[in-house]
């Protein structure tokens, strides 16, 4: 569960701020982005440096996995 929210946010982050075409509302995105904080406070150890809560996203392209560039947001892998 952790990790698809993480996958989740990180797609949307690349089509916010790369492609200026959100696939969520603001509001959603904040829903998602709890929900992962949320989730990642239950565990024993701290996330991992490249989870969406202990990073920034920006315009960048080259900062983003393959995978989050395609615009379809079920599919993650």
């Amino acid at each position: 569960m952790i990790e698809e929210l993480r996958r989740k946010i990180i797609k949307c982050c690349y089509w916010y701020y790369v492609k200026s075409d959100p696939i969520m509302t603001d509001y959603d995105f904040d829903m998602l982005f709890k929900k992962l904080e949320q989730a990642e406070n239950t565990l024993i150890d701290p996330p991992p440096e490249n989870s969406p809560t202990q990073m920034i996203y920006g315009d960048s392209p080259n900062q983003y996995p393959d995978w989050a560039k395609n615009r379809n947001l079920t599919l993650l892998r």
